[in-house]
């Protein structure tokens, strides 16, 4: 046997022996648990509003973002909605958001319920909003749509029990501090008024971050829970507004069949 047929064999022999690879299944902390993920999907192509469905005096696409645009002679006289398709249940959703305008006030809306075409513009809808605005007032929040309303402040770590009544779960971040870090973002010539905004639905948990900084954390367990439902951006009534959401993404969580979820 030569050298080079002895190399070939020995070769081939290791790659018989050593099985190929499996790529692991990619996991999240939530709160105490490991949960697996699915892949991330865009949800937005950057070139068209493809999967969504607004009404067009509002929305388009410029320099690959969803836009959200009302003005002097295009106002919104009634808070309006651009929806995805797909529906969601458990997942960790990611995005950028920049607004503009005195007062300009958006959201992503998650679990939520399309309200029907004769409701309001057609466009209406209820359930959970991981809020925004830009003078930080209420960015972080978790706003109930046709619900609750402001559910749970900035800072604050609350669970809603099955009878409906809230509890602390975890003392209350201050407000100043989570708000200044908002304002250092604005002001970051970097940034130029981007913010990095993350939404985990895992079961009862909710989780809002903005800029790598939990805002809120949730655990409803109340009747009015939602623990699935559409996407959708918002442009809030009101003066006029520039709404402008890129980079668009969702991976799925998978429940362990059986076990709390963490509520610190």
């Amino acid at each position: 046997m030569t050298i080079i047929t002895l190399v070939i064999t020995l070769f081939l022999g290791t790659v018989a022996a050593d099985p190929p690879a499996v790529a692991e299944q990619p996991k999240l902390r939530v709160g105490d648990r490991m949960v697996e993920t699915g892949p991330i999907l865009p949800l937005f192509d950057g070139d068209s509003l493809r999967a969504w469905k607004g009404d067009p005096k509002f929305w388009s696409v410029e320099d690959g973002a969803i836009v959200g645009r009302s003005t002097a002679d295009n106002p919104c006289t009634t808070t309006t909605y651009l929806h995805h398709a797909g529906t969601f249940a458990d997942f960790e959703l990611e995005f950028e958001i920049k607004l503009e305008g005195a007062g300009s006030n958006s959201g992503m809306q998650y679990r939520s319920t399309p309200a029907g075409p004769n409701v309001t513009d057609g466009h209406d809808l209820s359930g959970y909003q991981a809020d925004f605005d830009i003078n930080h007032r209420y960015s972080g929040i978790l706003y109930e749509t046709r619900g609750r309303g402001i559910a749970v402040n900035r800072g604050e770590s609350i669970r809603f029990k099955p009878d409906g009544t809230r509890v602390e779960i975890a003392p209350r971040r201050p407000d100043p501090e989570l708000r200044k870090k908002l304002q250092a973002v604005d002001a970051d010539q970097k940034s130029k008024g981007w913010h990095q905004y993350r939404i985990v639905a895992f079961g009862p948990r909710l989780e809002h971050w903005i800029d790598g900084e939990r805002m809120a954390l949730i655990e409803d367990q109340s009747p009015q829970a939602a623990s699935k439902g559409i996407l959708a951006l918002q442009v809030h009534q009101g003066a006029p507004m520039t709404v402008r959401v890129r980079n668009i993404r969702i991976r799925e969580l998978a429940i362990p069949e059986a076990g709390e979820i963490s509520t610190d």
